[in-house]
Parts: structure tokens; sequence; C-alpha cells
């Protein structure tokens, strides 16, 4: 089994995120982190050397830290395959998923991540149009800050499970 823990827009603000490594998921494969805290993850990583830590750049990283990405990353973990960004160059903000769903399916994703709008939330939509290609799962963590509300009112995070046979459950976790 590979647990991956999703964080986003920290804004500056780690302490809870150590926090959740440190007492719920301490057994963590990976971290990844959707962007608005790259300095967050330069801060995190250098604690947990077991733990794989993969970061986007989001609109208020630019210039920050040695671990600042690009706008967008697909990983391929266990199997599946993971598109992430911060999601202001995806046009996420008006809860329109086109641009995003587009960038996923020209990645093969069987998961989009995005962040930047600081609300929670889990969609899918369609591969293809055929129905026999499933869906893409696309899942906005919230902020583990400063929420705006969504799926879970309050601060948020996602955690991703990966069985042994490939398949995985997205998830939202409240953090009070």
């Amino acid at each position: 089994m590979t647990k991956i823990v999703v964080f986003s827009d920290s804004h500056g603000e780690h302490t809870d995120m150590k926090y959740i490594l440190d007492r719920v998921h301490g057994d963590a494969d990976y971290v990844l982190h959707l962007g608005d805290g790259a300095a967050d993850v330069e801060r995190l990583s250098a604690n947990y050397p077991r733990i794989g830590f993969v970061n986007v750049r989001g609109n208020c990283d630019w210039g920050f830290g040695s671990n600042v990405a690009d706008i967008q990353r697909t990983l391929d973990i266990d199997g599946v395959r993971i598109f992430m960004c911060h999601g202001h160059k995806h046009d996420v903000v008006c809860g329109d998923m086109t641009v995003l769903a587009a960038s996923a399916r020209a990645n093969n994703a069987d998961i989009a991540l995005f962040g930047h709008t600081h609300y929670s939330e889990i969609l899918g939509v369609k591969r293809s149009d055929s129905e026999e290609d499933g869906e893409i799962r696309i899942m906005n963590p919230g902020s583990i800050t400063r929420p705006r509300g969504g799926a879970i009112k309050g601060k948020s995070y996602g955690l991703i499970i990966i069985d042994e046979k490939g398949d995985f459950q997205v998830s939202l976790c409240a953090f009070d």
C-alpha cells in the first residue's frame, strides 16, 4: 500500500502540515504540495528524509526557495498516473474544470490535483467519450491554513491510497 498526503495553499504556515506528518500520517510515502507554499515544502522535506516530497509552483511561489517547481507535473506512482498543478493557469477559480480536465486527459492521468481556490472538493470527469474508459478523479484538497469552504468547511488536506493491485482511493480529511 502507498499513502500519499496532499497539501495546498499553506502560505508560509507549515506547522499544521508538520503536525499531520508527525501525529497522523507518519507512515506517508509521499507528500504532494499543490503550490503557494514552496518554502513550506523546503522546511518540511529536510525533516522527513524517508518521504518523497513533490511540489508545483503556485501564483504566490515565484522566487521562493530551491524546491520551486514547474507549474504542473505528471507523476507515475505504483501504476497510477497523477497530474498536479496549482490551478491558477487552468482557470479553476471560476469552478470551470474544462482546462484542467483537458490537461489531465492530455497527460493520460488517473487523478488530477489542483489548489488555488482553497475550496475542498472531489469530482469525476469522463476520460473520453467512451463509457469503458472510466473517469479521472479530480481533487482540490482545500487549504491547510486558509480554508474557503467546500466539502470540508475548515482546514483540510487530501489523501490518496494506492493498494497492491493499483486500485486507488481519493479522500478529503479535516484538520482542526
